[in-house]
């Protein structure tokens, strides 16, 4: 509204002059149709279609009439990777997935991702209506028009959506400042195509940064000059998709937390008052006898790894004949012709980084309904690698050096056919099973420890290293995720049924999230009794470690490189540490529904806690602890060009070998296993509820003793000693000074002022005199000023990686 102003001067009135109006606009000029402006382009038809003008360098993409406003799936993620574990960023690895929807408003084109969490499953649209409009949306992206026709499809030029930085990777890498320059990046056309599914968007991205120094020798790993020929330019490529999302004959299947698989929550707003809103499916392909499921093998493999890869993925095929699903999975090589990309294609990846890393099962899925679209594994190539490392340890095989290692090799492919197995699980839809069940190795879902037993002669038995075929449990899941219920007028009480029927013959499913506090549940192990397991694992490491040497290593190679074959030998017992330790303020628990008529919860009985306490007090022995000396007498300095990696001890001694880092690690993994807050807080809430159980006072008596009263009868030994107090004191520090729970604080503190307390043998040499007295000045000035406590506690060196394992977003090992 135009407002006149009267404004009165010295008694005058005077009118503000008229708003000038604005000048009119020429009608906007109608965009081409899309004939007209694609004409001479290289088009690739699909999904939505793709445009490429070469002269402009631009790419265009057609979105149909019917495709407007209608849902599609879209993804992002990384096409290429740094090359690099600490760095992250990974080969084929998912960044994101939304429900989007193309809107067109006037000469724009709007992008915009749906709330697939919060629904309304009714007939009713103002219901629905209202669920999508109390939850904000995102708009991704804006499109300009270039051409449209009358009949509403439109072409919109997405060069500029193509070369961003989608997957956010320069976000990942802060604090480091990376930007995209545009000048350096352009779409990426042999991986930008179309099916009729799915269109592939890719690109080459350019992320630079000012003055960025490349690595020098000796500079930390994890940085990216150590994987990019310069810092200052990382080039990769990342790729997006737009897929279309299934029909509506899917029938989703109820999750049952029992049963193993991964699931999916939606919100349905239009629940009955009364039931719950929050409604989970099961994720899983759909199966029918006209669509088995097929996944096929990357052909880039070498050609040993791929025939481990096709047997093990095979082993699927077994669970369901048995879940009387005939011929309704298979593996084979990826066809002639066809391409990865295509999402009618399950597909096994093999994928090589500058370091050890994660191998991947995953998929992708309906965000409506849990169906998986595509199944996607990615392998990691130096997995085999590590294996191998690891045998060639455990035996020895070099007699001469010149000995092909066919043992070790052996070993690495069934490792590789149990991993492939496992890695298909999860993209099958499958979690992690870690349960210890009385009947063995039952699932390939597990993390294998190779079974591998001490002989009368004091000789290695490998021959039973790696369990063959699909576990007993994986045929239960599978029937119970994909066997045919049709029959049954009832899903949830016929998955419960397989559930309850497997129970009583101890197949459990128990997943990531069990690991810490349940003692049945252990990544790496092959025993039900830990204490028992890490007694016999500790046997096997010391016959491992008492052949070490020479025979170790092939012929021409550095004698330095003992020291690489020594790390996963002397930790050989890592994994069977923490089982151990989770038998103390261990809960023996299952996952209980109302009216299953099941115990929920017990604590561990008071003996087995007692029996895994003396197994750990072992570890911190410094006759266990200490490196054989014919071993230590082996390993000379790295020559040039042989620099220490992630995966060796980290020591204080520079080029030497640090003889006290291996123990240092030992101990820290030992201690810090068991003192860790969380557990602490435990033992001292079990020992209140049941004054039999071990209180966290006996378990800080008995850990005090292993420290300071074990023999050590070497300097060496004492020096382990030594190192071994220290470690037990930080970690008593930390308690004391950090933990929530005023008993886990007061017990701690008291345990070091009891340490300090303690006296100096007579006749001790000087240097435990001096140690003593060091220990005895740090713990008072803690005790006095506790809020000091950064600043006491010597920090340790973490631990060389032994298996890439944990839960990031997507299922992994």
């Amino acid at each position: 509204m135009l407002v006149c102003v009267i404004t009165a001067v010295a008694g005058t009135a005077f009118a503000a002059p008229a708003a000038t109006p604005p000048p009119q606009k020429s009608p906007a000029k109608a965009p081409p149709s899309v004939a007209d402006k694609t004409t001479g382009l290289e088009r690739h038809d699909g999904l939505l279609p793709l445009y490429w003008d070469a002269n402009a360098g631009a790419l265009y993409l057609e979105i149909p009439a019917a495709t407007l406003g209608k849902d599609l799936l879209y993804l992002a993620g990384t096409a290429t990777g740094l090359g690099s574990t600490p760095l992250g960023v990974d080969r084929a690895e998912s960044t994101a997935e939304y429900v989007v929807r193309f809107e067109r408003v006037g000469p724009k084109v709007l992008l915009t991702a749906q709330s697939s969490a919060f629904v309304a499953r009714t007939a009713n649209a103002a219901e629905r209506a209202d669920v999508d409009d109390s939850f904000a949306r995102s708009t991704l992206f804006g499109f300009t028009v270039a051409a449209a026709d009358a009949n509403g499809r439109v072409l919109v030029d997405a060069t500029d959506f193509v070369t961003r930085d989608s997957s956010e990777i320069a976000q990942r890498l802060q604090p480091a400042a990376y930007h995209v320059d545009a000048s350096r990046s352009a779409p990426y056309l042999p991986r930008t195509k179309a099916f009729p599914n799915n269109t592939e968007l890719e690109a080459t991205i350019t992320l630079t940064r000012d003055a960025a120094p490349d690595h020098e020798p000796g500079a930390p790993e994890g940085t990216p000059g150590d994987v990019a020929p310069t810092a200052s330019a990382l080039t990769l490529r990342e790729h997006q998709s737009f897929v279309q999302l299934p029909d509506g004959n899917y029938t989703p299947r109820p999750y049952d937390p029992r049963a193993g698989m991964f699931d999916l929550e939606v919100v349905d707003f239009a629940a009955p008052l009364g039931a719950s809103p929050h409604v989970r499916y099961a994720v899983r392909h759909r199966v029918t006898p006209k669509q088995p499921l097929v996944y096929y093998v990357d052909r880039g493999m070498p050609d040993d790894i791929r025939r481990a890869v096709l047997e093990g993925a095979a082993w699927w095929r077994d669970a369901f004949e048995a879940a009387g699903l005939h011929d309704a999975f298979r593996v084979e090589l990826l066809p002639d012709g066809a391409d990865p990309m295509d999402v009618r294609y399950n597909v096994i990846d093999w994928v090589h980084r500058n370091t050890r890393g994660w191998s991947y099962g995953s998929f992708i899925d309906d965000p409506r309904t849990g169906e998986i679209i595509q199944g996607h594994v990615s392998l990691g190539s130096l997995r085999a690698q590590q294996d191998m490392l690891i045998v060639e340890g455990l035996t020895s095989p070099f007699a001469t050096g010149s000995e092909q290692a066919t043992v070790a090799h052996d070993l690495a492919l069934a490792r590789v056919r149990q991993l492939a197995a496992h890695e298909v699980g999860h993209s099958l839809g499958f979690r992690h099973n870690f349960y210890d069940s009385v009947g063995g190795r039952i699932s390939v879902m597990d993390y294998p420890q190779p079974l591998i037993t001490l002989r009368a002669d004091g000789t290695l038995d490998l021959s039973q290293a790696y369990a063959t075929g699909i576990g007993a449990w994986d045929k239960v899941a599978v029937a119970a995720g994909y066997g045919d219920l049709a029959t049954a007028t009832d899903a949830r009480a016929a998955i419960g049924k397989l559930v309850d029927d497997a129970w009583g013959k101890d197949l459990r499913f128990f997943t990531d999230e069990d690991v810490d506090a349940n003692p049945r549940v252990d990544r790496w192990s092959n025993n039900t009794d830990q204490a028992a397991e890490l007694t016999r694992m500790l046997a096997v490491r010391d016959a491992a470690l008492a052949h070490l040497g020479d025979a170790t290593l092939p012929a021409g190679t550095p004698m330095s490189s003992l020291a690489d074959a020594l790390v996963p030998i002397y930790l050989y017992h890592r994994y069977s540490v923490e089982a151990a330790a989770h038998a103390v303020g261990g809960q023996i628990y299952v996952y209980a529904l109302r009216g299953d008529g099941k115990q929920p919860t017990s604590w561990v009985p008071a003996a087995d806690q007692r029996a895994a306490l003396d197994a750990l007090a072992r570890t911190l022995s410094p006759v266990e602890l200490a490196v054989p000396a014919a071993v230590l007498a082996r390993i000379p300095p790295p020559p040039a060009g042989y620099d220490a990696t992630q995966e060796d001890f980290a020591g204080a001694t520079g080029r030497v070998f640090d003889p006290l880092a291996p123990a240092t690690t030992a101990a820290e993994l030992t201690i810090g296993t068991l003192l860790a807050p969380q557990r602490a807080a435990r033992i001292a809430a079990q020992h209140d509820v049941d004054a039999k159980l071990p209180g966290l006072d006996e378990v800080l008596v008995r850990l005090t003793a292993a420290a300071f009263e074990s023999r050590a009868t070497t300097p060496y030994e004492q020096a382990i000693a030594r190192v071994t107090q220290r470690v037990l004191v930080n970690h008593l520090m930390t308690l004391a000074a950090t933990s929530p729970v005023e008993d886990v604080r007061a017990l701690a503190s008291h345990a070091l002022v009891a340490i300090s307390r303690r006296e100096t043998a007579a006749g001790q040499p000087a240097l435990e005199a001096a140690h003593r007295e060091q220990l005895r000045s740090d713990i008072e000035r803690f005790v006095d000023r506790p809020s000091d406590a950064a600043i006491r506690v010597v920090p340790v060196s973490p631990p060389p990686p032994g298996a890439p394992i944990g839960s990031v977003g997507d299922a992994d090992e």
